[in-house]
């Protein structure tokens, strides 16, 4: 595999560090090391990232950064023929670790032919990542089916041990899975997709609060606004001060 590499870097962000969507004319492979906990969006696909998770990002891919909790990261930009990897978050890829230290401590030192050892290094993480991509396509594609079932059906009363035993897992390998995949349980990402329908109405209809919270699946009104405080820290009202649409009823 012909790889040449164009950047790497080694860094700890803060707290509520921030990186703007940008693009690359390369691929790239960012570990977020210890204390790293945060959100990418890659392809305008959102990812909640921990310690040992893995960004791709290939050539091309619009990508950003927002770190809750700051933390060590690696990350290196390559040249690559025959890239087979997809523009996604690789959960609990702590072995790509190994292989940055040693990329990195070939940089510093520069022994003997050490480009194509760091050549031979980025060729290993790529064999890992894409074997955890191809051992994950069946659950994958479960998954996907999981995750668009509820992107279409939030509004109704989804039984998550019913989906889980829909796509064939227990209920406590499903959570797992969903977990270890999109960065939150199905619950908790049910709940997400409603606040985000209900923002979405708050900015663009003059539906009034019970109304909004009866078509997101929301028990009441005061279940909307409960989950919009803990999750976003925002309320119905600051949310259409912020876009003004034509007055409603607030109930």
């Amino acid at each position: 595999m012909n790889i040449k590499p164009t950047f790497m870097y080694n860094s700890s962000h803060e707290n509520g560090y921030f990186v703007q969507s940008h693009s690359h004319t390369c691929h790239e492979i960012v570990f977020y090391d210890s204390g790293c906990h945060g959100k990418t969006i890659l392809d305008n696909v959102e990812y909640e990232f921990n310690p040992g998770d893995v960004a791709v990002n290939r050539s091309g891919c619009v990508h950003s950064e927002s770190f809750i909790y700051g933390g060590k990261i690696k990350w290196i930009g390559f040249e690559c023929e025959n890239f087979a990897l997809e523009s996604k978050l690789y959960r609990n890829m702590w072995d790509i670790k190994y292989h940055l230290d040693i990329i990195f401590k070939e940089i510093i030192n520069q022994p003997y032919k050490y480009d194509e050892m760091i050549s031979h290094k980025v060729s290993e993480m790529l064999l890992l990542l894409e074997r955890t991509q191809y051992t994950n396509n069946s659950d994958n594609k479960n998954l996907i089916s999981s995750k668009n079932f509820i992107n279409e059906n939030y509004m109704q009363n989804i039984n998550i041990n019913d989906l889980a035993k829909s796509s064939g897992y227990s209920s406590a390998h499903f959570r797992h899975l969903f977990f270890n995949e999109y960065g939150l349980s199905p619950q908790n990402y049910l709940i997400d997709v409603r606040c985000q329908k209900a923002m979405e109405l708050l900015r663009q209809t003059n539906l009034s609060c019970a109304e909004i919270a009866a078509q997101c699946g929301f028990y009441d009104s005061s279940q909307l606004s409960k989950m919009l405080k803990d999750r976003y820290s925002v309320t119905p009202i600051s949310i259409r001060k912020q876009t003004s649409p034509p007055a409603a009823e607030m109930k």
